[in-house]
């Protein structure tokens, strides 16, 4: 009896820590104000904001609330958002199906085929040198290089 008691305490301390300090948060669309549940990218800023990029534009989170960028409330190139990179100037630079776009906080350049050197516009990716150059991979384009 004294080995089920002790059995019995040592299960209910266990199963007490893990519920009291999980490891894990999960977010969705049901429990946070991410706009969609497929998210390609996040990138943080200086501040620990997380830019999330997600098929119905881009979130940010500072730790307690949401704002969410896309084509109805601002000028984001595409709602479906494949990454996100932030310079040194902590200016997001997003990829898109539909171009780039580069977010200073609050305004938006974008770049498309049609404006920009850019060879075609889905953009799965960008990486920024130590120059500030930005490389951006190109779905079926090859690679472009940025110097800004």
């Amino acid at each position: 009896m004294k080995k089920l008691s002790l059995f019995l305490t040592a299960f209910f301390i266990v199963i007490t820590g893990i519920s009291q300090n999980p490891q894990w948060k999960n977010f969705d669309t049901n429990n946070s104000g991410l706009p969609n549940d497929i998210v390609p990218s996040i990138a943080i800023d200086e501040q620990g904001n997380k830019w999330i990029g997600t098929f119905s534009g881009m979130a940010k989170f500072d730790g307690t609330n949401w704002s969410i960028y896309d084509t109805t409330a601002s000028n984001i190139p595409a709602d479906k958002v494949l990454c996100v990179t932030i310079d040194s100037q902590q200016n997001k630079w997003v990829g898109t199906f539909d171009g780039m776009g580069k977010f200073d906080g609050a305004n938006w350049n974008v770049y498309r085929s049609t404006n920009s050197g850019l060879p075609k516009d889905t953009i799965p990716s960008i990486a920024i040198d130590d120059m500030g150059n930005k490389w951006i991979g190109i779905h079926r384009g090859g690679l472009a290089k940025f110097d800004g």
